[in-house]
């Protein structure tokens, strides 16, 4: 009889099979096997009671290691460095890191969201001094929650606005994160405020192969430019306006036309730009009402033409003296009646009105207002107009004035 393993020997130590050759042992004794079953029964309870007298020390403080059948600590169902997450396993180290970025990336939706705020005043483009305080908090806060996440980079440049000096840390960002478009955005700007179009044509297009830079606003830009006389300081609003007609601009060959943004006015590189092409550019930090209107009045020689896509509050100070010619308004203005219904005219017959041979997304629907001015003025100032120019007007206004219905 074979006895296979210690807990069979144990078992089984009366049942010693004699004179059995190739087994573990043989004996023709009785009592010689029962010795041997009895050193194997004594094995087997060392092996089964050695856990129980080696346990682990208890860690609560207050107890003595010796516990009573109502104070023996119950096993965990589970892993004490585990905890369940959707009937998974979830480690602890996995769900701090779960947590951190949670946290990390409600702080800069946070950020952004204050950014938003700032640019959705239509008073001014800089922020006041609690909004400055507000976005130093946030990014201090999503700096300390995850030191090395390289989106850090670019709300550090953010928050300098358009600084080039903290392209550095934009540039890592970039380089980490090269399909994030918010990123690139800001990458796009940098090479404005510069000058470099070679850069900002390039990193467009990569904007564009995202499928974030939208074909209207590349059509609205074409239209802007070509609406605006060529000796003008063409000034516009917002980042993406700019975009527009910047790209529209680097396409076209030694375009003398001088784009001055208020939104990139901010950064100190881009008024050193601005002041090489001729203009005296105000001292205030803050952009805003009081900042264009002394811009103008710093530069009587020059003629300006304010995008349409600037709020009506910084155009205040001008309305006397201003007239639509497409899609800006121009001022001084100096025109003859004449020359401004002729030019409008031809204008309203060549401008797109966001038509460039594609769907245009509702997000943009609302710039084609701004091209109700050069209608009206050219209704205004027809005199007797003939039944095919009328025509054309309304045409154009049903144009401007057709809505998409709102999806349910």
């Amino acid at each position: 009889m074979w006895v296979r393993n210690v807990q069979t020997y144990g078992i089984f130590y009366g049942l010693i099979v004699l004179n059995l050759q190739n087994e573990p042992f043989y004996s023709t004794n009785v009592f010689s096997g029962m010795k041997y079953s009895t050193f194997y029964l004594f094995f087997c309870f060392f092996i089964f009671f050695t856990p129980v007298l080696l346990a682990q020390v208890p860690q609560n403080n207050n107890s003595n290691g010796n516990f009573s059948p109502q104070q023996e600590p119950v096993i965990p169902a589970f892993e004490t460095d585990s905890v369940f997450t959707y009937g998974e396993v979830e480690s602890l180290e996995m769900r701090g890191a779960r947590q951190k970025t949670t946290a990390y990336e409600t702080e800069v939706s946070k950020f952004k969201a204050a950014k938003s705020a700032v640019r959705m005043n239509t008073l001014s483009r800089s922020a006041n001094p609690g909004q400055e305080q507000e976005l130093d908090r946030l990014y201090m806060n999503a700096n300390s929650i995850n030191p090395s996440d390289p989106t850090n980079g670019a709300l550090f440049y953010e928050l300098g606005n358009y600084n080039a000096d903290r392209a550095y840390w934009l540039e890592k960002a970039v380089k980490s994160k090269p399909n994030d478009a918010s990123i690139l955005e800001l990458w796009c700007a940098n090479a404005a405020v510069t000058g470099d179009t070679v850069s900002l044509r390039i990193r467009l297009n990569a904007l564009d192969s995202l499928g974030c830079f939208p074909k209207d606003l590349r059509c609205y830009g074409k239209d802007m430019l070509a609406s605006t006389p060529q000796d003008a300081v063409l000034v516009s609003h917002g980042r993406w306006d700019t975009f527009g007609l910047l790209y529209e601009q680097i396409n076209q060959e030694k375009s003398p036309i001088i784009n001055a943004s208020l939104e990139f006015l901010q950064s100190p590189q881009y008024r050193i730009l601005l002041q090489k092409k001729g203009l005296i550019i105000p001292s205030q930090k803050s952009v805003d009402i009081a900042f264009l209107k002394e811009l103008v009045q710093l530069n009587p020689e020059k003629r300006f033409a304010f995008s349409m896509t600037i709020p009506s509050a910084y155009l205040e100070s001008f309305q006397n003296d201003m007239v639509p010619i497409g899609l800006v308004f121009i001022f001084p203005n100096d025109y003859p009646e004449e020359t401004i219904l002729n030019q409008n005219r031809q204008l309203m017959k060549s401008l797109s009105f966001l038509d460039c041979g594609h769907t245009a997304s509702m997000d943009y629907e609302g710039l084609k207002d701004n091209y109700l001015p050069m209608v009206q003025t050219v209704e205004q100032l027809t005199v007797k107009a003939t039944k095919d120019q009328e025509k054309e007007i309304q045409d154009k206004k049903s144009v401007i004035k057709k809505r998409k219905a709102p999806k349910k």
